[in-house]
């Protein structure tokens, strides 16, 4: 268990939380929530093709003699050309995250969720473009517990 595999195992998870959602992109085409660990490519004005998408990355972890626990950002942007409820949109799929999260004790039997869960939308209105961010705590296995559980056997 590693801050990468847990990364990997978030995409996972927040793809199959997410599948039956769909938006329209900027040519009104309906296109699946695009999820992904680290950043987006370099964007160029008017470049909307990479939304919707959920980005996951880490922010601080700490570690302690029995478990590490690690802080994790769900970055979400949605475009929706919507200007009175646009940004209901980013909230469905931030709360959407949440419930199932909140729902699920052990993310792949393996990183335990801890709240709380906090999350906020961007302050400037960035019409039709709509940002927001949940964050929570997963507990990662220490490298002692690893050699502990090899000792046992």
């Amino acid at each position: 268990m590693t801050s990468v595999t847990l990364l990997k195992d978030l995409v996972t998870f927040v793809t199959q939380s997410l599948s039956d959602y769909q938006y329209r992109d900027s040519q009104g085409e309906l296109k699946s929530i695009q999820v992904k660990d680290g950043y987006l490519k370099v964007r160029e004005d008017g470049d909307d093709e990479d939304f919707p998408y959920v980005l996951i990355r880490l922010g601080k972890g700490k570690s302690e003699y029995e478990e590490a626990n690690v802080e994790v950002h769900f970055f979400v942007g949605v475009l929706d050309k919507d200007v009175d409820n646009g940004y209901i949109s980013c909230l469905n799929i931030i709360d959407r995250i949440r419930h199932d999260l909140q729902a699920t004790p052990f993310v792949a039997d393996m990183y335990e969720v801890r709240p709380p869960f906090n999350w906020e939308m961007a302050e400037k209105e960035t019409y039709p473009l709509w940002f927001g961010m949940l964050s929570c705590i997963f507990t990662i296995g220490n490298i002692t517990n690893a050699e502990t559980l090899v000792n046992d056997l």
